[in-house]
């Protein structure tokens, strides 16, 4: 058994302590050599949290880096926001599905100057009627056979606008006297408007008052 002498096991101690030492502060080191660049760096005069996010880490290569120049923005705009993306807004809807469709009612009326009135009663939950395309189903003795046409109202504006719960008078042009002597069916084909916003149900709106007390009572 050889023993190492006390010279050499001291060397080499001291050789490992250090290489350990390095490889634990070389990634603090390098963060540490960072945090002045990412100090200059927002001094771009950025707008907004995000406006900092979107200059600085553009060319930012490294992950240590990125990470200091986060915390940086975060700091100069005391903020933890995550970057938000912008997207594109779906479209809204304009047209009823059939299941929506199928909640408007009414009756016709008699033809008359200004077309065949229709009485329509709009019981969907959201949505207000701009315009309502009838169809209407009869007996023709000029073709001896059955005609099936669709009428387009004209646009529904201002107070005409049918919202939800309301029945009006709708009219349709160009209705021949036929369609209703000879009329075997009619329905709503289609129908367009837009949804008004939805109002909060009651649990919501007793969570609404609870909230509102809270924050009156808490000194």
């Amino acid at each position: 058994m050889t023993i190492e002498p006390r010279s050499s096991f001291s060397t080499r101690l001291a050789i490992v302590c250090a290489t350990g030492f390095f490889l634990w502060a070389s990634p603090v080191a390098a963060q540490l050599s960072i945090l002045p660049q990412a100090d200059r760096l927002i001094r771009t005069t950025p707008t907004s949290y995000e406006d900092c996010i979107l200059k600085n880490l553009r060319n930012t290569a490294s992950d240590v880096a990125a990470q200091a120049l986060i915390e940086a923005c975060q700091a100069k705009f005391n903020t933890e926001a995550p970057i938000v993306t912008s997207q594109t807004e779906a479209p809204e809807e304009t047209t009823l599905s059939k299941k929506d469709l199928g909640k408007l009612t009414g009756k016709l009326g008699w033809l008359d100057g200004g077309g065949l009135p229709v009485w329509v009663v709009n019981r969907t939950e959201h949505w207000i009627l701009e315009q309502v395309t009838l169809g209407l189903e009869y007996w023709n003795p000029e073709t001896a056979g059955v005609v099936a046409v669709q009428l387009m109202s004209p646009p529904l504006e201002g107070a005409a606008r049918i919202p939800p719960g309301y029945g009006m008078w709708v009219h349709f042009q160009g209705v021949s006297p036929h369609a209703l002597i000879h009329l075997e069916r009619w329905w709503f084909e289609a129908a367009s408007g837009f949804k008004r916003a939805a109002e909060p149900t009651p649990v919501e709106q007793a969570q609404q008052a609870r909230e509102t007390l809270k924050k009156l009572t808490t000194p």
